[in-house]
């Protein structure tokens, strides 16, 4: 499977209307995440993709004026390093790390990415805290 789309919210009940997308190799991580992310209604359209050049070709040829972008799985350092940031619209990458080591790891390699956490800390609330933090163009990191 190489995309999932999520429902798309009614304008009325998204704060900020952009496009989110999320990459992760792992079916059920990114359709756990997929889920997640339709209650905080942050986005008016929400995909999930199994590759990151499929998502960035999605982005590209969207209508969207902004996107944030979750990154996990196995390959999303590697792929992101490969790929870099989408040519539009302008993105915000949160990249999600098995553990705090791959954090480090992530930093000292250079990734262009706004931000990280932690699988383990993953929760709704914590993805309402991550989300706020970017809006607020602060750098989420884990604790």
């Amino acid at each position: 499977m190489t995309g999932t789309t999520a429902t798309t919210l009614r304008r009325e009940e998204v704060g900020t209307i952009r496009t989110m997308v999320v990459c992760d190799d792992r079916d059920v991580m990114r359709l756990g995440l997929v889920e997640m992310l339709q209650t905080t209604k942050w986005a008016t359209e929400l995909m999930g993709f199994s590759s990151l050049p499929t998502a960035w070709t999605y982005l590209a040829g969207s209508s969207a004026t902004s996107a944030i972008a979750i990154l996990g799985g196995t390959s999303a350092g590697g792929e992101l390093a490969a790929t870099g940031r989408p040519t539009r619209p302008p993105t915000r990458i949160v990249l999600m790390l098995h553990d705090s080591e791959a954090a480090h790891l992530a930093v000292a390699a250079g990734l262009p990415v706004d931000g990280f956490f932690l699988e383990e800390d993953l929760s709704v609330l914590m993805l309402r805290a991550l989300l706020t933090r970017l809006d607020a163009r602060e750098f989420p990191m884990p604790a």
